[in-house]
C-alpha cells in the first residue's frame, strides 16, 4: 500500500505491506556472524534494523538473482534519499506486516536552515526537523546507554556534541560556557545537538555532493553563503 501526506515542511511517503513480516532473528543472527553487532545483543529495534539492513552488502539471501539478494537496494535508496535531505524509517511486525516511511523536503533546491557555529566552521541544519532550542547548562542533565543527555519535559533526549563528534581542532577558540542545544525530531525520535551558537536562520541552496571515503556520514550536501564560503549541512537522520 503506499500513501503519502503532508508533515510541516516535509512530505512523508509510506510504502507498506501486509505479509509476514522482517525476522528481526534472522537479522541478528547475520548481523552477529558478520561483526555489525556485539555479540551480547539480544534484540534490534526499528532503527538499529534498518541500520543492519542498509549496510552496504547485507543480505539474507541463499541465493542470488538478477533483481535481489545483493544487500543493495536499501542502502542505495537511503544514500539518494538523504542527499535530498530526507529520511528513512521501518515499521514491522511478526504476521503484520512491514512499512517503510521516506520523508522528504517539499522544496528540495533551496530550504530554510539554521545556521550554527562549531569553532571557526558554520553548518546548516534544515529547519524541518528543528523542534526547538534549548541552553546547554540550563536543563536537568543524565545519561542514556552511558551517554548525556538532557531532560526536557520529562522526555529524556540524547546529546550529540558536535566538537567531539567532528574532531575540531585545538586551534579553535574555546566553547563558552553555555552552549545552544538544538533539538532535531525525526519521526518518534529526537537528539540535541549541541553547538558553539546559532548564527541566523536563512534560506539556503542545497548542492549535493559524494562525501569523500571515510567521512561521518553526517552530511547531506553543503551551500555557498552570502559571504562565498562554503557551509556543509548536517544530516539530521545520520545524527537523530
Amino acid at each position: 500500500m503506499l500513501a503519502a501526506i503532508r508533515e510541516r515542511s516535509s512530505v512523508a511517503i509510506s510504502i507498506s505491506d501486509d505479509g509476514r513480516g522482517i525476522d528481526r532473528a534472522e537479522i541478528l543472527d547475520k548481523a552477529k556472524r558478520e561483526g555489525i553487532v556485539g555479540p551480547h545483543v539480544e534484540s534490534l529495534s526499528d532503527d538499529q534494523l534498518l541500520r543492519v539492513l542498509a549496510r552496504p552488502g547485507f543480505s539474507t539471501a541463499e541465493s542470488v538473482t538478477s533483481v535481489s539478494g545483493r544487500g543493495v537496494g536499501i542502502d542505495v535508496a537511503m544514500t539518494r534519499i538523504r542527499a535530498l535531505g530526507g529520511s528513512v524509517e521501518i515499521r514491522t511486525e511478526p504476521g503484520q506486516g512491514t512499512a517503510f516511511i521516506l520523508r522528504l523536503p517539499v522544496t528540495l533546491a533551496i530550504v530554510r536552515a539554521l545556521i550554527a557555529a562549531v569553532g571557526h566552521e558554520r553548518y546548516a541544519l534544515p529547519l524541518t526537523y528543528v523542534a526547538e532550542t534549548v541552553e546547554f547548562g540550563t536543563t536537568p542533565l543524565t545519561t542514556m546507554e552511558g551517554k548525556d543527555a538532557i531532560v526536557l519535559r520529562d522526555r529524556v533526549v540524547p546529546l550529540v556534541d558536535l566538537r567531539k563528534l567532528l574532531g575540531t581542532n585545538g586551534g579553535a577558540p574555546a566553547p563558552p560556557p553555555r552552549r545552544p542545544v538544538i533539538v532535531l525530531e525525526m519521526g518518534e525520535r529526537r537528539a540535541g545537538i549541541v553547538v558553539d551558537g546559532m548564527l541566523s536562520q536563512q534560506e539556503i541552496v542545497v548542492k549535493g555532493f559524494d562525501a569523500p571515503q571515510g567521512t561521518l556520514p553526517v552530511f547531506s550536501g553543503a551551500t555557498i553563503m552570502g559571504d562565498g564560503v562554503p557551509a556543509l549541512i548536517l544530516d539530521a537522520a545520520g545524527l537523530v
